[in-house]
């Protein structure tokens, strides 16, 4: 059996990262690797630490290298000499990573070092993109392979060149099972949310700038032009709730607007959705777009995503941000659902967790 060691900001549920992770966690053959994870933002009660130990891995809480250098360098150095020679690979999910672990692989007695891209950009502002690139350029020297989710994410990190030389793409895979449709649950979802007679738009994802909502709510406030009882479902929570809130207020659509917060049930409330509706600045993949096509959704999304998650093409429908909001609008109204099982559409696109996971022993020590 072999140790992968991930590097990643937390291990809360509300973290993309982890999510991704964690579906190859619960899928893998642990007798033929396990994984272990260093993070250094602590949540107490909505975090998968008890589901990792329980499943033979570790957790290990460091202090965070970006506020406190002083006391991850101590930290990392006692995990350094309390598991050497233990792992075989060292995994980094976070970009400014590179410029605080520079003989991490040496000290650990680790035979790989490789760098995950899960986003197109940096940062989601332009100050902390500028600093998470500069701390990142120690990877051209200590990386061995170079990781992402998609094509584009891949380039940002290493360079269209050299990840074409050193890169592999991990689909961030899901369990295709979990989100096959339901009409059982599509009718007790909309019983429960009051929607049972509605067109009812989704959106899944953390609130924040990169997922763009603003842009979300005006093109909603758009659609109620068309389509008086349209409901806008909001799974998520996040820094911008309250602006989003307040946007909402101000435009008089409070009342024709769930926010649901962080949910472990998503893949059942996706069934009670007609379209869904992601305008995101930046995504590495998508993976939520990923999970209501599993579903069956007609999917309103922006140009900034990869074309990889373009997997249901013939309902799918792709807009610029900088296309009006009417011009979104019209998409989300005129959108038509067209696969009543896609399935298989996922698994051939290579979105199936449990024949992704299945390879991935082999991708550590083979690629």
């Amino acid at each position: 059996m072999i140790r992968i060691l991930h590097f990643v900001s937390s291990v809360n549920i509300n973290s993309g990262v982890m999510s991704v992770l964690m579906n190859y966690y619960r899928h893998i053959d642990k007798s033929k690797i396990q994984f272990d994870f260093v993070y250094f933002t602590e949540n107490d009660t909505q975090n998968y630490k008890n589901e990792i130990l329980s499943g033979g891995g570790r957790c290990y809480l460091v202090a965070a290298p970006n506020h406190d250098p002083l006391g991850f360098e101590k930290d990392i150095h006692r995990l350094y000499k309390k598991h050497y020679g233990e792992y075989y690979a060292v995994h980094l999910h976070d970009t400014f990573l590179p410029a605080f672990l520079l003989d991490c692989k040496r000290k650990i007695g680790a035979k790989k070092l490789i760098a995950h891209a899960h986003s197109t950009a940096y940062g989601d502002v332009k100050l902390k993109s500028i600093r998470n690139y500069i701390l990142s350029l120690p990877k051209y020297f200590i990386v061995d392979r170079f990781w992402a989710c998609s094509h584009e994410a891949g380039y940002v990190l290493a360079g269209k060149r050299m990840f074409e030389r050193k890169g592999k793409i991990l689909n961030n895979a899901i369990r295709l099972s979990d989100f096959k449709f339901s009409q059982k649950n599509r009718d007790y979802y909309r019983e429960m949310l009051d929607v049972s007679d509605d067109f009812v738009i989704g959106h899944v994802g953390h609130l924040s700038r990169q997922k763009n909502h603003v842009f979300l709510i005006e093109v909603f406030n758009r659609v109620l032009k068309d389509i008086p009882n349209a409901k806008l479902v909001l799974i998520g929570d996040g820094s911008e709730r309250a602006n989003i809130e307040k946007q909402c207020k101000e435009l008089g659509i409070d009342n024709a607007v769930h926010f649901l917060g962080i949910r472990s049930d998503v893949n059942r409330v996706l069934n009670a959705f007609d379209v869904f509706c992601f305008p995101s600045r930046f995504e590495g993949l998508g993976i939520a777009l990923v999970e209501a096509q599993a579903t069956g959704i007609p999917c309103v999304y922006a140009n900034t995503i990869p074309s990889e998650v373009n997997i249901l093409k013939a309902q799918n429908k792709i807009l610029s941000l900088n296309d009006s909001f009417e011009q979104w609008s019209d998409a989300v109204v005129s959108s038509v659902k067209k696969y009543d099982d896609p399935q298989q559409e996922l698994r051939t696109a290579g979105f199936d967790i449990q024949i992704e996971a299945a390879k991935i022993a082999d991708d550590y020590v083979n690629s």
